[in-house]
């Protein structure tokens, strides 16, 4: 990785920066020490064990390059106040290509809760990856029309293009075939996103002050969203038969044909848009003392035009009915005898089940927060926040909350046509309510003392349900309980107290130990279940906790 920044003052009231970059990078997930053995997972125990070779191992090659010039000009007394004028251009361009290695992989599974099958999952190996270009410009204009008022304007315009090179063909030993699979343009998205800002004083002393804002903005190119499948992805297949026992070989023509991962299209459909988002805030800040502030604030943010698996409603099929057993409700599913086409677009399509729903989703935040800086040997910050998240995610079957904000990537979980039942709801990162605190004290002898208090609801999670087809050994997930305030885990009660002492050895040397003793009340909430499909009549078993109390032992020598 290489970075160079520039910065030069010009004259009186302007400056120039500028910035250059770029990084490559060889990520290389290979068995440093091949057995021969074929990839085998069990997941009859718990935890999971992993036998022979690493299985869908790949070679991932990466690189991005950016520059950016961003010129500063100050302007006082001009058009009735004074202004901050920016002016920037930017310029990116990333991507990377993915070549991977033995397909083949081989678990046991108990899918009905009774006799389990061994699996075996096979293909092709192929190269995947996607490309990425950006330009982007903008002015800014922090105005200041009066003691009392000051104005933020800005527009952007930004360009985006993405495509999928051109890739080898590879055999089973994912060599080169000789034939040469055509790339193929992506997107080709313009758009400007105007942004509009006031921060209001009543008085013009600083102590109160009425600030908002409201902005379009649209998601930066993702190549990941188009990475994976890539144009003419071969076709990979499940095979399944009874598992006797363990060391018991397996039968090389008892093997029967479970499901197939067809080569599913990565290409967009016309019309397609880049995501973006309304935001709309708005404060309030009011000094109490020399000291200590309070702080009110809302933030209300719509985003549409998510880019998520898209379904052509052009497969065939029979219908047939299906109660769950848990809820009692009745549901109509398809079984495939031939999938229907799957693109990438702004929502389901008309072949998903529940018809063509956009991807969209919306937060609300409500934030009340009281701050007081250090004085008289103390300091101290609190925090309440009430907020919401939902709508129909693209990568609504994540039960991570982190990867509900990633792009599509390899991910197929949600290009399932059934698989849309109940997928606009709460989001799994939704926390309702979030209380903070954090503070410090400053003792005689040089001793402190420190204090993080954290209370939060748990995240929100959904019940899955196996759905068995009616001619095949084939299953498919659904949500069959959405997310919601019913189904969370509970309330976490965190608190993390440090204490530590500063010596000051003399002759510009200083000597502190501190000790910090995290989860001090030794909450074991639940933070994710095992698996969100959990048997009809039992209960979920926990995957994960929060981390159990533990300490940490600090030594700094600074001279």
């Amino acid at each position: 990785m290489v970075a160079l920044d520039y910065s030069a003052i010009l004259g009186q009231n302007t400056v120039l920066e500028a910035r250059l970059g770029a990084w490559r990078g060889d990520n290389e997930y290979r068995s440093q020490y091949p057995s021969g053995e074929p990839s085998l997972t069990d997941y009859l125990v718990y935890p999971y064990q992993w036998y022979g070779d690493v299985w869908w191992t790949w070679d991932w090659e990466q690189h991005s390059d950016n520059a950016e010039i961003i010129l500063t000009q100050h302007a006082d007394d001009f058009i009735k106040g004074d202004h901050e004028f920016r002016f920037g251009v930017q310029y990116n361009s990333g991507g990377g290509t993915t070549k991977t290695f033995n397909p083949d992989w081989y678990y046991y599974y108990d899918y009905y809760g009774g006799y389990p099958y061994v699996y075996w999952y096979t293909g092709l190996p192929y190269y995947y990856g996607g490309e990425a270009e950006s330009i982007g410009a903008f002015v800014t204009d922090s105005w200041t029309v009066s003691s009392k008022l000051t104005l933020d304007i800005g527009v952007r315009w930004d360009n985006h293009t993405g495509w999928v090179d051109d890739f080898n063909r590879l055999d089973m030993e994912s060599n080169p075939t000789g034939e040469v699979i055509p790339g193929r343009d992506m997107v080709d998205w313009s758009h400007f996103d105007p942004r509009f800002g006031f921060a209001w004083q009543p008085k013009g002393d600083g102590r109160t002050v009425l600030r908002g804002s409201i902005g379009l903005f649209h998601a930066g190119v993702v190549s990941g969203d188009w990475y994976s499948p890539p144009p003419e992805t071969p076709t990979w297949s499940y095979y399944y038969q009874p598992f006797y026992g363990y060391g018991e070989p397996w039968d090389p023509d008892a093997w029967v044909l479970w499901n197939t991962w067809d080569a599913t299209d990565t290409s967009i459909i016309p019309g397609t848009e880049n995501a973006y988002a309304w935001e709309y805030t708005l404060g309030f800040d009011h000094q109490l003392t020399s000291t200590s502030a309070i702080g009110i604030q809302a933030v209300y943010k719509v985003t549409k035009d998510q880019l998520g698996w898209y379904i052509v409603d052009d497969g065939e099929y029979n219908e047939f009915d299906w109660t769950d057993p848990e809820t009692g409700r009745e549901y109509t599913f398809r079984e495939y005898s031939e999938f229907p086409t799957r693109l990438k677009g702004n929502s389901t399509g008309p072949g998903a089940y529940g018809g063509d729903q956009p991807y969209e989703q919306d937060y609300f935040g409500f934030f009340v927060t009281y701050k007081k800086r250090f004085s008289n040997n103390w300091d101290l910050m609190a925090s309440y926040s009430y907020s919401e998240a939902e709508g129909l995610n693209p990568r609504y079957f994540t039960t991570d909350w982190s990867g509900q904000g990633g792009a599509m990537y390899a991910n197929r979980s949600e290009a399932d046509p059934n698989a849309f039942v109940n997928s606009d709801k709460t989001l799994g990162g939704d926390r309702r309510h979030v209380l903070r605190v954090v503070g410090g004290v400053t003792l005689p002898y040089q001793f402190k003392i420190n204090s993080v208090i954290n209370i939060q609801n748990g995240r929100t999670y959904d019940r899955f349900l196996r759905v068995p087809l009616p001619s095949t050994a084939g299953t498919f997930d659904i949500i069959s309980q959405p997310a919601s305030d019913d189904q969370r885990f509970a309330t976490q009660y965190l608190w993390d107290l440090g204490v530590g002492k500063h010596f000051n050895l003399g002759k510009g040397t200083d000597f502190s130990i501190y000790i910090q003793i995290l989860n001090l009340l030794n909450d074991d909430a639940v933070d994710s279940w095992r698996d969100n499909t959990w048997p009809v009549g039992e209960e979920p078993l926990p995957g994960s906790w929060v981390l159990p109390r533990r300490a940490e032992l600090r030594l700094r020598l600074a001279f």
